[in-house]
């Protein structure tokens, strides 16, 4: 699997740098872009189209809802705030966010809620991935729909003592091997 692309947005510095620090250690995550507002953080998740967003809440100008709701739904990365501020949790899920972090956090539960993100995320690729490989099948179903179907011979032109001879499939009993020929018998009739 390809490495799953992530975007930080914290209008701290120090923020911004320990969750960046946190999500190198980790060789499944590659982070893209590191903003410090939300405008930013809108172009680059424009631009980028990250997997993860780890996404403050309280920022200048636009805050992480403002950020959120501002993305083409059908294309909102997972999302997990990362706030030091609890009284948004509720909110944060009104708008599916995948998680919710309180700063200040413990290393180890960062990596727990990481690992999370990783699985969910592997989960959703396959299921993407389920979709277009049904929507291939069904594609290649319907060329085959479209393409006539195969049509078996009604008869067979045989060549005789006297020229030329067209003996219908139906009247075949057999059909043997002799020697380097073959053998086509009829109701009424023998070919050789």
């Amino acid at each position: 699997m390809s490495r799953i692309k992530c975007i930080i947005v914290d209008d701290e510095r120090i923020a911004r740098e320990g969750l960046e620090m946190l999500l190198q250690s980790d060789n499944e995550v590659e982070v893209v872009s590191i903003c410090s507002g939300g405008l930013e953080a809108i172009e680059a998740i424009q631009n980028h189209k990250p997997d993860l967003l780890f996404l403050d809440i309280q920022m200048p100008g636009l805050n992480g809802f403002d950020v959120v709701s501002e993305l083409d739904p059908e294309n909102i990365p997972l999302i997990v705030f990362v706030t030091a501020y609890n009284q948004y949790a509720i909110d944060a899920f009104k708008v599916n966010a995948f998680n919710y972090i309180l700063k200040p956090f413990e290393d180890e539960y960062f990596y727990e809620i990481l690992e999370k993100c990783k699985r969910q995320i592997r989960l959703q690729k396959k299921d993407e991935n389920i979709i277009k490989l049904e929507q291939l099948l069904e594609g290649v179903g319907q060329i085959n729909k479209q393409a006539s179907p195969k049509k078996f011979l009604d008869r067979i032109l045989i060549k005789t003592d006297s020229g030329v001879q067209f003996v219908e499939t139906t009247d075949i009993t057999a059909i043997e091997a002799f020697d380097y020929y073959i053998k086509i018998l009829t109701k009424t009739d023998r070919y050789i």
